[in-house]
């Protein structure tokens, strides 16, 4: 089979909670060797995950960057 690895990086930034997430994919391509690749998931190790944040917003609703860059 022909797989491949990548790392991952997820940000989740929520109107409500906060999230980042790395991990480790592995991907192997089902398409015979004449046909366009076509990549699926066969596994995932998370690497790190981080804690679940509110998400810091102002009055307007819009995001406060520097409490939200110091999380």
């Amino acid at each position: 089979m022909n797989t491949r690895q990548l790392l991952s990086v997820g940000i989740d930034i929520g109107t409500t909670t906060t999230q980042v997430i790395f991990s480790r994919l592995e991907l192997v391509n089902r398409a015979a060797v004449s046909q366009v690749p076509r990549y699926e998931f066969i596994k995932r190790d998370i690497s790190w995950q981080s804690p679940v944040f509110f998400t810091p917003v102002d009055k307007q609703g819009g995001l406060k960057e520097v409490e939200l860059k110091a999380l």
